[in-house]
């Protein structure tokens, strides 16, 4: 009886030893350079924490540093106000069991090119998990580091991809490992997301899991604007800088007012609820930016208060365009590194008119070109004068299969419905009025310089032009009729816009007409022009 009292004392005090040995090699700069080294494996990283104070069997240390390798998530991470609780069971089998590390705030960088080449030996390698260089310890040193849990009261990030920049700031983050080595699952809530120059997002929560080279965003909810709903999944790869690095992820939006996203000189003019469905993928890094492409749609829209379709109502003597509901609105697109397409836009009101195009743009929103086509109904013109409906018939002059054909030719594109005549119109980069200058002389070379300066609101024009030429005429004792006359055969009528401008020359006020001319601009292309450019720019303004 003695005998055994006396070995479970010696086990007692031995067991009592060791954790006298364990906890001086706890607060050694041996484990903290250890778990600092661990730390980094996992982290792909090189790091460091600050010196270690001890609370019983928690441990707190002011900071912990770190710089990503290439194959790392980050390029740099910074922790304040880091305390960890320390499962003392867990020795026994041999593993330093965090039980949880709660941190106060993280600072973290993303830029694939600001990372550490990884050395020719791990982080870890090397380090000596015995305390003391050996003794009677050495068989009892944990030689692994678990964490159950980490959480983050303020995370912030910073990313760097290309020329996108994106921050976060005050989320609340906590992390677990899984099943699968060396993947983690992040939870995230609250916070924003900015971009310099784009909508904030507010985030309600994230799900995702992170590792091998790679964050895979199982789910995220954010809302924007007023009552906007923006929800995204997909996966980040960050292995490297090289080919491997990339994105693919697909974005839902919903619920975001029009007016929160136009121009201000379009706030009142277009009303509805966008919706958009995008597509994010390829490489970032070493020069190379992500491709978005997608469809946005606007749900009930309206067109009203633009002056143009005032002007439209006056001469057809109706009501149908003074206030346009769509019954469709889209846009898809397509943006790259250097343009922003635009592959079918399609807004349509059943009971007036169509539009149908394709269009390309820099990322400012320069036109570099592409082409529409603009579709009415026959009631829509059947009460105008004989004059009038001659130059419309003759504008408006094709049917769905020759426009389509003229617009899109063989894309893979759905083709509008029958019940419309088509004018088919070039996008000219570089003109003054790119989206309306070829369907102007379309009009005017149909003998409708009148009909064009009445829609764009300079009618007295069209009296203007002939008084130039009458003018000239009359100095040099010239009919200006027969002046008209003369060219009209060769230039396709009396008063088409080649002939008007054959005549100017002829008289010698080439100069003074073209000035007048210009005063016969672009605004009927308030329509089809401001469409075509709110299809590429519902989204513009999300898109970095």
């Amino acid at each position: 009886m003695v005998s055994a009292l006396g070995v479970a004392a010696l086990l007692v005090v031995g067991a009592f030893a060791v954790y006298l040995g364990l906890r001086g090699y706890l607060q050694s700069d041996k484990f903290r350079t250890m778990l600092g080294a661990e730390v980094s494996g996992v982290m792909r990283a090189e790091g460091e924490f600050e010196e270690f104070q001890w609370r019983g069997t928690s441990a707190y240390t002011a900071s912990f540093n770190a710089k990503g390798y290439e194959d790392a998530a980050f390029s740099r991470v910074r922790a304040n106000r880091v305390e960890a609780r320390v499962n003392f069971r867990a020795v026994w089998r041999k593993v330093w069991e965090i039980a949880a590390i709660d941190i106060g705030r993280v600072d973290v960088r993303v830029s694939p090119d600001d990372r550490l080449a990884r050395p020719q030996s791990g982080p870890g390698d090397g380090a000596d998990g015995g305390a003391g260089g050996g003794g009677f310890l050495a068989g009892f040193v944990p030689d692994k580091v678990e964490v159950k849990r980490l959480g983050i009261d303020e995370f912030n990030i910073d990313v760097a991809l290309g020329e996108a920049r994106v921050a976060g700031r005050r989320s609340a983050v906590e992390i677990k490992p899984t099943a699968t080595p060396d993947v983690y699952r992040v939870s995230v809530n609250g916070g924003g997301i900015t971009a310099s120059g784009y909508p904030g997002l507010e985030l309600a929560a994230a799900e995702l899991r992170v590792g091998t080279g790679q964050a895979i965003i199982d789910s995220s909810e954010f809302t924007l604007f007023e009552e906007g709903q923006l929800e995204a999944h997909g996966d980040i790869r960050y292995g490297g800088t090289g080919e491997g690095a990339g994105v693919a992820i697909s974005a839902r939006l919903r619920g975001v007012n029009a007016e929160e996203v136009l121009p201000d000189d379009w706030v009142k003019k277009l009303r509805g609820e966008i919706e958009a469905q995008v597509e994010v993928g390829g490489g970032f890094g070493a020069g190379r930016t992500p491709t978005f492409s997608g469809v946005v749609t606007l749900e009930d829209g309206v067109l009203e208060a633009v002056p143009v379709l005032d002007r439209i109502d006056e001469m057809l003597g109706s009501s149908r365009f003074r206030r346009l509901s769509f019954s469709e609105f889209r846009a898809r697109f397509e943006r790259g590194s250097e343009l922003l397409e635009i592959t079918d836009f399609y807004a349509v009101n059943a009971g007036a008119a169509a539009l149908k195009g394709r269009g390309e743009f820099t990322h400012d929103g320069a036109v570099q070109g592409g082409a529409y086509m603009l579709g009415v109904t026959p009631q829509v013109t059947q009460h105008l004068p004989l004059v009038k409906r001659l130059v419309f018939d003759q504008v408006f002059r094709n049917d769905v299969d020759t426009a389509f054909a003229a617009v899109f030719g063989a894309a893979d594109v759905p083709k509008p419905p029958e019940g419309y005549r088509w004018a088919v119109v070039r996008i000219l980069p570089g003109a003054p009025d790119p989206y309306s200058a070829d369907l102007r002389e379309q009009f005017i070379n149909a003998g409708g310089l009148a009909i064009w300066a009445e829609l764009s609101g300079a009618a007295e024009v069209a009296v203007e032009a002939l008084g130039v030429l009458a003018d000239a005429a009359r100095e040099q004792g010239i009919d200006v009729l027969t002046v008209l006359a003369d060219g009209s055969e060769e230039n396709g009528g009396m008063f088409t816009l080649d002939n008007i401008r054959g005549a100017a020359g002829e008289l010698g006020v080439t100069s003074s007409m073209e000035e007048v001319l210009e005063d016969v601009g672009g605004a009927v292309g308030e329509l089809p022009g401001t469409l075509l450019e709110t299809g590429a720019g519902l989204l513009q303004g999300f898109l970095p």
